[in-house]
């Protein structure tokens, strides 16, 4: 599975590299999270090629002017010789996890924007780039010519691949792949070439010492976090528990958590901020959190700490389902809906596109047993609360829809 659904990506790499020596320069920036495949996609595109590789994650400026073998003392002077050479011979240049550049070497990083700009057409380099954060910028608006943004796999295309392993998967099976894996490419792939194609067996195969996923959030949590590793995780760890604003969080803790859910939301990125659709700009005590990467809530649920609860039950299928919705049925978002006051919730509620009705649901075991005049009471408070005048689509979803 190694290059499934990626074919379109490496076609790509491989046209501009091609371009790259034809005419002149190009420059491909390749973003996407840890794990998602991007080091790989460039080896394949650029296979029998020679290529000089430089990782900027774990190494010095002078370690890494040592690397391109320039015969320069540090990195801004070894891309100057770079494009120097490039003038004569087409050369590739891949840069591993260039955002850290931007504090590890920022003037080494301003010049060779400077340089891929201004010497663009008087050279034939293929730099490519590749970051973790999907915010790295390089150079001017036109400095870079592809950039690809790897995603992980959709429900469809995890579902796929756990049917090639075992073509008796259940929808169960499926949900605990995905959430387990949030879709990466790195955690799906060592689950299934473990065999590990059943929900019992990707829950046991993932907590593992060996699992990149049982490493997953204290790897991140540590390089991400530091110091006050401590202090975020119970944060997370509560928020995986289902203890889902900062009200109810700062009285498990005793400590005043604001500030930290803002840094873990606006630094981070490990956790979104949420309001009920339709609530008013500024209404109080309605904001929630939500742990952002499917897979490290999963780990907290499974290996992080979280206690098992009524109400984080349900937290795995809610973001399945909206997922679901949003990948496969053309809605452009779906969350949930809430109100503190009078204590009612719904599971989804799905916003599409064009002229299609609002969808709003819940999750249940049995559609069956399910109390109708309940639902339909809860809706007609719901259309109160957020003044709709028309009637929604309204669905239940439970495991046979998986």
């Amino acid at each position: 599975m190694k290059f499934a659904f990626r074919k379109k990506e490496i076609q790509e790499i491989a046209r501009l590299r091609w371009l790259s020596e034809e005419q002149h320069t190009r420059v491909a920036l390749i973003t996407g999270p840890d794990g998602i495949g991007k080091k790989s996609l460039v080896q394949e595109a650029l296979k029998g090629r020679k290529i000089l590789w430089i990782d900027a994650e774990m190494q010095t400026e002078k370690l890494m002017a040592q690397q391109l073998n320039m015969g320069a003392g540090t990195l801004d002077e070894s891309f100057d010789l770079l494009f120097r050479k490039a003038e004569e011979e087409h050369l590739i240049l891949v840069i591993e996890n260039v955002d850290r550049l931007e504090t590890s070497a920022p003037a080494a990083l301003a010049r060779l924007a400077a340089l891929a700009h201004d010497r663009k057409r008087k050279t034939v380099l293929f730099l490519c780039l590749l970051s973790s954060s999907r915010n790295f910028h390089f150079g001017q608006p036109n400095t870079v010519d592809t950039h690809l943004k790897i995603d992980p796999f959709t429900i469809r295309e995890t579902r796929e691949l756990l049917t090639r392993s075992n073509p008796e998967a259940t929808g169960e099976d499926a949900l605990a792949l995905y959430a387990a894996s949030g879709g990466v490419p790195q955690y799906i792939g060592w689950l299934l070439d473990r065999e590990a194609n059943t929900a019992d067996r990707i829950r046991t195969d993932s907590l593992d010492p060996a699992s990149p996923v049982s490493h997953l959030g204290k790897n991140l949590l540590a390089r991400t976090l530091g110091s006050l590793t401590p202090v975020y995780a119970s944060i997370l760890s509560l928020l995986a528990e289902g203890c889902q604003s900062a009200p109810q969080i700062q009285e498990r803790m005793g400590m005043n958590v604001g500030g930290h859910l803002a840094r873990l939301e606006e630094d981070y990125g490990l956790v979104k901020k949420t309001r009920p659709p339709f609530a008013k700009e500024g209404a109080r005590n309605l904001v929630r959190f939500e742990i952002q990467p499917l897979q490290l809530l999963w780990w907290f649920l499974h290996a992080g700490g979280a206690a098992q609860t009524e109400n984080n039950s349900k937290l795995l299928a809610q973001r399945y389902f909206r997922d679901k919705l949003v990948q496969e049925e053309g809605y452009v978002s779906a969350e949930g809906w809430w109100n503190p006051a009078s204590g009612e919730t719904f599971d989804i509620v799905a916003f599409p596109k064009g002229h299609k009705a609002l969808l709003v649901g819940d999750l249940c075991k049995d559609k069956a047993a399910v109390n109708n005049e309940a639902f339909k009471k809860k809706l007609l408070h719901f259309q109160a609360c957020t003044g709709m005048a028309g009637a929604p689509d309204t669905r239940l979803f439970s495991q046979e829809d998986l």
